[in-house]
Order: structure tokens, then sequence, then C-alpha cells
């Protein structure tokens, strides 16, 4: 509110002080995160000492790291459906193997942390997308203090496959990867590389689904119309274990089940919105 305030009486850009500014203006944010192409960012962005794309503060290092990155991400934007639904069945189990868990430890009325459990899905998932197997965190109920040793592990794997054993991931892209030398990325630049796609997909996931549940669970009218619509559903037999893509009867296209639970899609849009 302070902020909006301090806006409302001086404008769209603030001085707070002798190194913040406030602002308040969208067609700005090109100009204030444009990059100098002889240089880079300031000492701000040269704090963290992981290399890794989302640190680079050189052009030039950031640079040839996207030309790596651009085969890799491509492979994921032009998935073919039976790599959507494999990678989905992934997925699930891992949803699944959380719901064990909770049951398991927290089956009999006890007091659950689930933020904490939460906060452990999203690595998995994103791991098991880079190379094909979840960290654990999972199954192991801990959090991140194996986190670098997994990554690290999956990049050695990677760059030890032999030929004709290859699994067509991320990581194993990377690792195969050639700049116009014919040299590959050094791998201590790998750990840090993935180690960033994790940490980026993987804070800002668990946020919004934990923001989900909190929301829902202090609004006893929304989940009181939540729970109404998965009964319903599930007395159609319209509801499975875990919301899935279903192949349409022409094999040619995907839906959600989602479209069946419309409140349970409004919850989720105005989560992201929030």
């Amino acid at each position: 509110m302070i902020c909006l305030e301090l806006h409302e009486k001086y404008g769209p850009v603030v001085r707070t002080g002798p190194d913040m500014v406030l602002v308040n203006d969208p067609d700005s944010l090109s100009i204030i995160f444009r990059w100098d192409r002889g240089g880079g960012l300031d000492a701000f962005f040269k704090l963290s000492k992981i290399s890794n794309l989302l640190a680079d503060a050189e052009m030039k290092g950031h640079d040839k790291m996207k030309r790596a990155f651009k085969q890799p991400v491509n492979w994921v934007f032009q998935l073919s459906l039976p790599s959507i639904l494999e990678h989905e069945a992934a997925i699930d189990d891992l949803i699944q193997t959380l719901f064990k868990k909770l049951r398991a430890e927290h089956g009999h009325g006890e007091i659950c942390d689930l933020s904490a459990w939460i906060d452990l899905l999203p690595p998995d998932v994103v791991s098991a997308l880079l190379w094909s197997k979840p960290l654990g965190l999972i199954k192991k109920g801990c959090d991140f203090e194996k986190m670098v040793y997994g990554i690290e592990r999956a990049v050695d794997d990677a760059a030890e496959r032999k030929s004709g054993k290859v699994r067509q991931d991320i990581v194993q892209s990377l690792v195969d990867y050639r700049d116009h030398d014919g040299k590959p990325i050094p791998k201590e630049r790998l750990y840090g590389d993935v180690y960033g796609l994790i940490v980026a997909g993987s804070g800002t996931t668990s946020a919004i689904l934990k923001m989900a549940v909190v929301f829902v669970a202090t609004h006893p009218s929304a989940l009181k119309r939540l729970v109404q619509e998965i009964d319903e559903a599930e007395e159609a037999g319209l509801l499975s274990p875990v919301l899935q893509f279903k192949v349409a009867a022409d094999q040619q296209a995907l839906y959600m089940e989602t479209k069946h639970f419309p409140y349970l899609t409004a919850i989720l849009i105005e989560t992201l919105r929030l």
C-alpha cells in the first residue's frame, strides 16, 4: 500500500533511496532489463557463486549457453503425442507416491506440514523431465540436502552413457552439445545449469500449489463447492486417481479431464492471477 501511495503522489518512477527506485510502468521493463551488448549486468547479478544460465552476468557467456539450450528446449516443445503421455505417466506416479506418503505418515489424524511435502513434488517432477528420473525427494521424505548430489550424478551418468543406451532427455542433449570449436560444456557449468533449471521450475510451482491450498482451506464456501464438484464427477465416473490428458477418439488430439471440473479450473486460474 505504501508503494501504491508513493506512485499515486509522485508518478510511475519514485526514488526511495540512494540505490533504490520503484517503477510502476510496464513499458519501462524492456529498458530496465535491457542488456548492453558490449557488457553485461551489474554487480547484483554477480553475487551467485553458481555458474548457470540464470546467473550469467556477461553477455558473451550468456549467449553461448542460450545456443546450447536451444536444441533441448525445442525438443521439449515439439514432443509427440506418445511422448507427452509417457511423461504424464511419470508425473502421475510421483503424485500418487506423494499421496501414499501422506496417508502413511499422516493418515491417522496427525498434524501435517503440507507445505513441506508440496515443496518436494516439483523438484522430483522437473528432474524426471530433465533426465528421465526423479531426484527421489518424495520417497525419502527429505529436504534438498541431497539435491546437488543427485544433479551431479545425473550429469555424470549422461556423460558416461554408451552409444545405443542414450535416452533422449534435456541433460543428455546438454552433455552431447558441442560449440563451433567442437568443445563440450564444462561439467561444472552443467551442474550449475541443471541446478538452475530445477530451482527455477520448482519454486514458482510449489508456491502456486500452496497458495491454492491455503485459499481453498481458508474459504469454507469455496471448499464445499469444490468437494461437491469432485463428488459429482466421481459419481458420474469422470474422476481418475490423478487428472490426466485423454486421447480424443480420432487419436489426433488431447484434452484435459479438467474440462469436467470448471470450478477447480477457476480456482487455479484465480490463484495464478493473484
